[in-house]
């Protein structure tokens, strides 16, 4: 994975070893060419990165600091980047307000970044990440060796760290590893707003959370809808400019959803270089969304280029391993085909914008049924967000259910609000966003830079502000979108196949809303549905397992052999969200297993190639071809 690679003795010497910096051998990950240097070398620590000629690092020096920057600070002329971090090193040295000084620099900083500071006469080293830890950041330590990475991949192999059965019960109940947790004994990830302080004087290394988030300190403003909606506007034209800057190449992946058509709005409404791209999968699975994205950039003016993506490879999946270590569910391996489409038609100098957390902060993050109790909280997230049933999944790797209950209660105790309601927005809006949104968007990272302004900071706050009424049925959305670009929100929204304010859509909301107070229903409905076009299983994950069942062994070091096969036994009967996530970990144990033996993975199946170029269905071309007329893009095949 592209980035930072850092490892330190606390106290001692490091063990003499090679480079640990590789360019990544496979052409499918990301751009060429690859660099890779070494930007700090003692005998106790060092400090590398990996990178492609675009991808943002900075790092200077003066006779007091060496200073290194993963990543951007949005709104900060580059002529003043270098002072502004210098402050920043001068605030984590002050033996006084030190804690004060970085709090309060972090509250005024918007940006997805990771520094390193070193104190040249003190050797002490100071590591900050930004407000919402849009770069993952995962670290091991072992009372003297600290390795931090953004490459879960590198700290796994410097931990030799096995898979923990917790984290793989969590990730088979919500999809992730709660909190602090990878997949991963002994490897966590480092929570937003960190400082990491090592001090080699006192054998010392700390963490400390410099900011948590307090959803209830967030108090309504006054004003109506339309206020807010114009309040919000303005702070987001900011955050979409500043995000912008310095880039010649804007292209919004657009989708038929609100969150990116608000992006590319937003952007054409700046009167900033933008383009957008849109991928049709294998099976025209959503072209209802791709459709409407060619209705979006005709009503923008947007030059539309469109992608024909091939079915999941095993080429892709092993690609996805690799990088993200299961962080991202194989389900998502498609997508790479989408990023090096990106790439080789734009360039990795492209700055990407994802409308990633726009339903989180626009749309209503309130629990659908009444939260009065711990317990009851729990139960509602288990229902809500679940792929399977805490029994199976504890059948498959021997947690007992009581101790994952435990686990989940002290997750959701140390959230600093007070009420139920406002921990299950907190588990929404930044629980789920760290640990699939920022992980999913990091992917892109590894192929070009990826933003969001979602989540500049005094954009998330204001949003999150609003009067939840404002928020029902998406009125504030409507309104949001409606000054953006007049008549935008009248366009369908995908998923509904209906225009905001319509009455199909308020129907559709208040049916939707019913069946999200009991979760159970809505996935029942699912199920019975699961076979319809674009949402049928896939034979590849399937066939796949029950390759991995017969051929490796290495399972049964994770999972019960005879509740494995007993689920594979009954795949059919699984969803396919279900069948993707078991698909993602089994896939995962076999990787490991065959690193360490040095074996060939007997369990995958080979697949199809980058960028499909078989005809599209029918119907597909044909709306296709009539959308992009009107739009004046271009289809890239």
């Amino acid at each position: 994975m592209v980035g930072t690679r850092f490892i330190c003795a606390v106290h001692g010497k490091l063990q003499p070893q090679a480079d640990p910096v590789k360019a990544p051998p496979d052409p499918m990950i990301g751009p060429q060419p690859w660099e890779a240097r070494t930007i700090w070398l003692q005998d106790w620590c060092r400090l590398d990165y990996l990178k492609y000629e675009a991808y943002p690092i900075t790092c200077f020096e003066n006779q007091e600091f060496l200073v290194y920057l993963e990543g951007r600070l949005y709104g900060l002329e580059e002529s003043r980047l270098e002072s502004e971090l210098l402050h920043l090193a001068h605030c984590a040295l002050s033996p006084e307000n030190r804690i004060t000084s970085l709090t309060n620099w972090l509250r005024a900083a918007d940006g997805d970044f990771l520094i390193f500071i070193l104190h040249k006469k003190t050797d002490i080293i100071s590591v900050v990440n930004d407000l919402f830890a849009r770069l993952p950041v995962y670290y091991s330590w072992d009372d003297r060796i600290l390795v931090i990475s953004r490459d879960l991949q590198y700290v796994r192999q410097k931990k030799t760290a096995r898979l923990d059965p917790m984290s793989l019960t969590q990730y088979l109940v919500f999809g992730f590893p709660l909190g602090q947790k990878t997949l991963f004994e002994g490897i966590y990830t480092l929570p937003p707003a960190s400082l990491i302080t090592i001090d080699r004087q006192h054998c010392r290394a700390d963490i400390h959370r410099l900011l948590r988030h307090n959803l209830e300190e967030l108090l309504p403003p006054p004003g109506n809808v339309h206020d807010h909606a114009g309040h919000l506007v303005d702070l987001f034209r900011v955050a979409c400019a500043n995000r912008a800057a310095g880039s010649g190449k804007n292209i919004v992946s657009l989708s038929g959803g609100l969150d990116s058509r608000a992006v590319a709005a937003c952007l054409k409404r700046e009167n900033l270089p933008v383009a957008a791209a849109t991928f049709l999968d294998h099976r025209a699975g959503n072209i209802a969304d791709f459709q409407t994205a060619g209705e979006i950039a005709a009503h923008l003016h947007l030059p539309w280029h469109t992608f024909y993506l091939a079915p999941p490879c095993d080429r892709a999946s092993q690609t996805l391993l690799r990088l993200k270590q299961g962080a991202n569910n194989l389900e998502m391996n498609f997508i790479l085909n989408f990023l090096d489409g990106l790439v080789r038609t734009f360039g990795s100098g492209l700055t990407c914008f994802t409308g990633d957390g726009g339903g989180d902060t626009l749309g209503e993050s309130r629990p659908y049924r009444r939260l009065s109790t711990p317990a009851s909280l729990m139960h509602y997230l288990m229902e809500r967000y679940r792929i399977f049933p805490l029994r199976l999944a504890t059948s498959l790797t021997g947690v007992a259910p009581q101790d994952f209950v435990m686990v989940l209660a002290d997750l959701l105790a140390s959230y600093p609000e007070r009420t139920m309601t406002r921990k299950y927005q907190h588990f929404f809006c930044l629980e789920v966003a760290t640990k699939q949104y920022h992980e999913g968007e990091d992917r892109n990272r590894q192929y070009f830079w990826s933003v969001s302004p979602f989540y500049a900071p005094r954009f998330f706050e204001a949003a999150l502000s609003c009067p939840d009424d404002q928020k029902f049925g998406l009125r504030l959305y409507r309104q949001f979108l409606g000054i953006l670009s007049p008549g935008l929100e009248n366009l369908p929204y995908a998923d509904w196949g209906a225009p905001l304010g319509s009455w199909k859509f308020a129907l559709l909301y208040a049916a939707k809303n019913l069946s999200r107070k009991q979760p159970q229903l809505t996935r029942s409905i699912k199920h019975l549905f699961r076979s319809s076009p674009g949402r049928a299983p896939h034979p590849y994950p399937v066939q796949v397992l029950t390759k991995q069942l017969s051929a490796c062994p290495s399972l049964a070091a994770y999972f019960s052999v005879d509740a494995l096969k007993n689920l594979v036994g009954r795949i059919d009967t699984l969803t396919i969200g279900q069948q993707w996530t078991l698909f993602t970990l089994t896939s995962l144990m076999e990787e490991l297993s065959a690193q360490e033996n040095g074996a060939p993975r007997p369990g995958l199946v080979s697949g199809a190639s980058a960028l499909s170029t078989s005809p599209l269905p029918h119907p597909a071309k044909r709306s296709e071809e009539k959308i992009q007329r009107r739009s004046q893009g271009s289809a890239i095949r």
